[in-house]
């Protein structure tokens, strides 16, 4: 088995897509144990996807899945998670808001606490975010904390996109989760309502290259799951 396998969604990222896999091959050169990069690409129109397999060609760690006629962040993940034959899988997105660097820190966290879970926060200590003004600043605290108090957890920010999960906690909560929208995080952790946890502070950057995915629709989707898990955690609804 391999060490870790990096799971990394795209939708038109091909402005992003070469440096950051450049950076995670530098990276994580000093690893113990073998890896691989594992790209899920939802059709992207500006050729996202041939970027990668130009890699894929070169570099036989780094693999590509093309989901066609499909867009869907959680889903996408997921189908990456499924394929990996890695013993940690970290989620990581495209837009170099990730730092790769940061990489190795989470794999070293997780295998040193022997934590289910390891989460790049902006809210711990070392955390920040990048040019936010005070309202979007309020906003994302604000839905932050009502994600935990939903789901019942002391993790300060179940809506990172940036973790490290153990590859047979997945496997063992797949079962129960529900896919959609693009905060898969928050499905992991309210199928694992004991998932033992450990925090990394990370800085938030601002995009640099391409468009922000982070629109009306991600915004409904997150209502929607935020309500879905509410009647499931908070309320006991079964079959939701």
């Amino acid at each position: 088995m391999l060490s870790l396998s990096v799971v990394i969604p795209t939708y038109n990222e091909k402005e992003n897509i070469s440096v950051l896999i450049d950076r995670l091959l530098s990276n994580l050169s000093s690893i113990k144990g073998a890896y691989e990069i594992i790209v899920v690409d939802d059709n992207s129109p500006d050729f996202t996807s041939g970027v990668v397999e130009q890699y894929a060609r070169i570099h036989h760690d780094i693999r590509l899945i093309r989901r066609v006629d499909k867009r869907d962040l959680s889903a996408a993940l997921a189908l990456g998670f499924d394929s990996a034959k890695g013993e940690y899988l970290l989620a990581m997105d495209a837009d170099l808001q990730h730092s790769p660097g940061l990489a190795i820190d989470m794999l070293e966290a997780a295998q040193h606490s022997n934590a289910d879970l390891v989460v790049a926060t902006r809210y711990a200590m070392g955390g920040s975010t990048s040019n936010w003004g005070a309202l979007r600043g309020f906003l994302s605290r604000f839905s932050t904390r009502l994600a935990a108090y939903v789901v019942g957890t002391t993790i300060s920010d179940p809506l990172s996109g940036f973790f490290i999960l153990r590859r047979d906690v997945w496997v063992a909560c797949r079962p129960r989760m529900h896919l959609a929208g693009f905060k898969i995080l928050l499905e992991i952790i309210s199928a694992n309502p004991g998932i033992s946890s450990h925090e990394i502070g990370y800085q938030f950057v601002a995009r640099e290259r391409g468009k922000s995915k982070l629109g009306f629709a991600a915004s409904w989707a997150f209502i929607l799951a935020l309500l879905r898990l509410f009647w499931k955690v908070r309320m006991g609804v079964k079959g939701l």
